[in-house]
């Protein structure tokens, strides 16, 4: 990781980078103790319940997801980020009203899932309203990107604290200071271009004159170049080689995305998964993506209350077990910026995967709070590269101008798949207990992994055989 990138950037970026690592700082203290470590010790650690505010949460998540880019579009990420602000800090205040009642619990979990996850679209789509450059692009989205997993170990530990020694609203009140002070940081934020293009004139001069003077924009000198070769940027042409960073996904390009005939939500997430349909490598992505999280979705349900009535620690232990995730995310994402480019292939995404099934049985198959807090190690480790690598592949492989659409849908797919363990969770522990379910669970990466390795050796091999993957950088930190 270049510091020195982070000292030269411009004011933008760092009030940016400061505001959004500001607020995640509640929003994580919020979420696992708020509301996942309420959701149980707040109940009597009842299961059905924790499943039915969990479900509550990733269902509002999937529709806010979908709100919020439309928000953004709309009247831009700063706008969305303080209005946003504003509704989440009303949610943290409404947070002392909320007593043990159920139904009044998940309706409030419903709120601040989606008041949290517009704002969250609202700064991981601030990018290309900083830089047009591919270079400033990864800049802003690596150290944003850092932010929220530093983020991760501060927010789960300072609400640890706040728990220990005030009552569990105390995260939430958290939360409302942070975020104000969050949005007050991004009023000194001011974007740079907009989506009509008005920052972002069209070159009057011929492809000559106008290509040499763009070098530093190779995206858009290869634009001008198509045009004057008489070619359409709409139509669906398969780029043969990709460069790609993970975690651009092709914001900041002034030329529009194909457009469907009747564009929304649903027309937009099928044609997704056409493209993906007709690749052997996004097919492929597609089934470890659903193998990772399959078995996380009974985590969801049955976490907290393995806290309570197995482990038998106070809600503050939660905090802190899940801060050391934090640092091995921590540890994963930095690391992945060391492994050499001849790593990026489909045995690493199943290496991972197996080590998230081996961190998994490790965090719930004993009482011992060493080996629970070892086992959050691995998994963070394991999923702090598997995350960013997932994203590096998919961009790599897909057409040009269709990545949003391809990760967006592989997302809502993930997201989708997690409710089916989710909602059985609560009775499979009925039959057979809490800690045995998630070991079972925990279990099943390493399972369809096994599965799953011959046919990724097999796409490796044709990739090695095609000349393999051109990736610019598999890196979400810059170099």
């Amino acid at each position: 990781m270049n510091i020195q990138t982070l000292v030269t950037a411009s004011r933008n970026e760092q009030w940016l980078y400061l505001a959004n690592f500001v607020r995640e700082i509640g929003i994580q203290a919020a979420y696992w103790l708020g509301i996942l470590g309420y959701a149980a010790y707040g109940f009597g650690g009842d299961a059905r319940i924790v499943m039915t505010v969990m479900l509550a949460v990733n269902l509002s998540q999937m529709i806010a997801s979908i709100i919020g880019g439309a928000i953004v579009d709309r009247i831009g990420p700063r706008l969305t980020i303080l209005w946003s602000s504003v509704l989440v800090a009303v949610i943290g205040v409404l947070s002392v009203f909320v007593r043990e009642d159920v139904v009044t619990f998940v309706i409030f979990a419903a709120c601040f899932s989606v008041a949290i996850t517009i704002l969250n679209t609202a700064y991981t789509s601030f990018a290309p309203y900083l830089e047009r450059g591919k270079a400033g692009l990864r800049r802003v989205n690596s150290f944003l990107t850092v932010g929220t997993f530093i983020a991760a170990v501060v927010g789960p530990a300072v609400g640890a604290i706040a728990t220990a020694n005030w009552p569990i609203t105390s995260v939430f009140f958290l939360m409302t200071i942070v975020t104000i002070l969050g949005a007050l940081v991004v009023l000194r934020v001011h974007e740079k271009y907009s989506p009509n293009g008005d920052d972002d004139k069209t070159c009057e001069k011929t492809a000559e004159e106008c290509v040499p003077a763009m070098t530093d924009d190779p995206v858009l000198a290869a634009e001008i170049a198509v045009r004057e070769a008489g070619l359409k940027l709409d139509d669906p042409i398969r780029p043969i080689e990709t460069s790609i960073t993970a975690g651009t996904a092709l914001a900041g390009r002034t030329v529009p995305k194909r457009r469907v005939k009747d564009p929304n939500p649903f027309s937009e997430a099928m044609e997704g998964w056409h493209i993906i349909r007709a690749s052997k490598n996004l097919r492929y992505y597609l089934m470890v993506f659903i193998a990772m999280i399959f078995g996380f979705g009974a985590f969801d349900a049955l976490e907290p209350i393995f806290f309570k009535q197995v482990l038998e620690v106070q809600i503050s232990t939660l905090g802190w077990v899940n801060a050391a995730g934090g640092v091995g995310l921590m540890i994963g994402v930095i690391l992945l910026a060391l492994f050499p480019l001849k790593w990026v292939n489909s045995r690493l995404l199943i290496a991972l995967l197996l080590a998230c099934g081996v961190g998994a049985v490790v965090y719930v198959g004993t009482v011992n709070l060493w080996w629970v807090v070892s086992g959050q190690l691995i998994l963070g480790f394991a999923f702090g590269v598997f995350d960013p690598l997932m994203r590096t592949m998919v961009q790599a492989d897909s057409p040009l101008e269709a990545v949003g659409r391809v990760l967006g849908t592989i997302n809502m797919i993930g997201l989708g798949i997690l409710l089916v363990p989710l909602v059985l969770a609560p009775w499979l522990s009925d039959l057979f207990g809490v800690q045995e379910v998630l070991i079972f669970m925990g279990a099943l990466p390493l399972v369809f992994g096994a599965l799953l390795y011959p046919s990724g050796r097999k796409l490796d091999k044709e990739a090695a055989a095609a000349g393999g993957r051109k990736i610019e950088s598999l890196s979400i930190i810059e170099d």
